[in-house]
Formats: structure tokens, C-alpha cells, sequence
């Protein structure tokens, strides 16, 4: 298992679902969570709503929390 920063992990969430541009609307924000949740080892997809926090994500926590479980469940 190989452990990122919260930072790169953002980073490459909007290098690759935002064009290199940082999420302003709540589709932006939907694809970055989706990237976090996809990309995290399996079990940390949980941490979602600590990132929406570290970014101000405007996605609400239950938001979040279904990303996760959704990704979680195709890893």
C-alpha cells in the first residue's frame, strides 16, 4: 500500500476529473469526493467527510458518507 497526502490525493482528483481546475460547483465537488473514495485504500473511504472538511467541500457529511459506500463496495 502506498500513502499519499490529503494534498495529492486533491490534486490528482482535479488533475483528472477537473481538468487541473479547482472544483467550484456541487458536480465538481461530486466527481472530486468520487475520485477521494475511488482512490482510497480500501477502508479509508470512510475518511470522506474529514477531506470535505479539509477542502471545504460543500457536500453535505451523509453526502459524502454515501460516495464512500459506494466506491467502497466497487473495490
Amino acid at each position: 500500500m502506498k500513502f499519499i497526502s490529503p494534498n495529492e490525493l486533491h490534486k490528482a482528483a482535479c488533475d483528472h476529473m477537473l481538468a487541473g481546475k479547482e472544483p467550484h460547483t456541487r458536480h465538481d465537488w461530486i466527481l472530486v469526493a468520487n475520485f477521494w473514495a475511488a482512490n482510497a485504500a480500501p477502508g479509508f473511504e470512510k475518511a470522506l467527510p474529514i477531506l470535505g472538511i479539509l477542502y471545504n467541500c460543500p457536500l453535505k457529511e451523509v453526502e459524502l458518507l454515501e460516495i464512500a459506500q459506494f466506491q467502497a463496495g466497487r473495490k
